[in-house]
């Protein structure tokens, strides 16, 4: 059995405090001629970047508006870059004041408690944190892979993503993968995770007995920078094959 939807809704908050705390550490490090270097991959800068890490924890608390879609989704994020603009020390300052307001709330809120994320879907906090250290790891690399300076999450950090977050991925199938039914049953180093694609449904089980396709995972914080961040290319054909199933995050 794997971590609990309770247990994901505590442990899933200190992890994300942990790496949240990183992260602004990082940003406050990060130079002047840094903020201007072009991301690879991305059309955003470094400081653009980072402004987009402060709209996705404003989404958490004081911005409610939801995309209908992925593709709104996209729209979004390039709106919110415009209208916050650039400004390390306001993005920082302003991660760490959406952070301290979800701790003051958290111990409050039932753990299978729903509210509404991108494209119709509904998640937890649990979700909720697995979702952000995911946005942590995918920028965090950004950054990175710009600057020179790492930063990352490790492995075992991101159960709570793979477990909670990774179901709002329905969202962003791709038109092919709509119609597919199969599971999947990947070996992670915390346990075994399955993961179940049936008619555009995209869920997490913790029993994949009988999986259509099975996929054993050394480096978890690879694999998530693999799919479906797509940071990293796919040596591994079930890896690029899975990837294949979720459009580009």
């Amino acid at each position: 059995m794997g971590m609990t939807l309770a247990e994901a809704h505590v442990r899933g908050f200190e992890v994300a405090g942990h790496h949240t705390a990183r992260f602004v550490a990082y940003v406050r490090a990060l130079t002047e001629d840094e903020v201007a270097l072009p991301v690879p991959g991305l059309t955003w800068t470094v400081g653009q970047t980072v402004t987009h890490v402060q709209s996705v924890y404003e989404r958490y608390t004081v911005d409610r508006r939801r995309a209908d879609t992925a593709d709104l989704v996209a729209v979004a994020n390039e709106e919110d870059v415009a209208r916050i603009g650039v400004g390390l020390e306001a993005s920082a300052r302003s991660i760490e004041e959406q952070w301290a307001f979800l701790g003051a709330v958290v111990g409050s809120v039932p753990p299978d408690t729903e509210f509404p994320f991108h494209a119709g879907l509904q998640t937890t906090m649990a979700g909720g944190w697995g979702n952000l250290l995911g946005e942590l790891l995918a920028h965090g690399d950004d950054l990175a892979r710009a600057t020179g300076k790492p930063f990352g999450v490790p492995g075992e950090d991101l159960e709570v993503t793979w477990r909670f977050g990774f179901p709002l991925l329905s969202g962003w199938l791709r038109p092919e993968a709509r119609g597919l039914v199969e599971t999947w049953r990947l070996q992670m180093p915390f346990g075994d995770i399955g993961l179940v694609l049936d008619r555009g449904v995209f869920d997490v089980i913790d029993d994949p007995a009988g999986a259509d396709h099975d996929l054993e995972v050394g480096d978890v914080e690879e694999l998530t920078l693999q799919v479906p961040y797509r940071r990293r290319e796919a040596g591994d054909p079930l890896v690029e094959l899975l990837g294949s199933r979720f459009r580009d995050l």
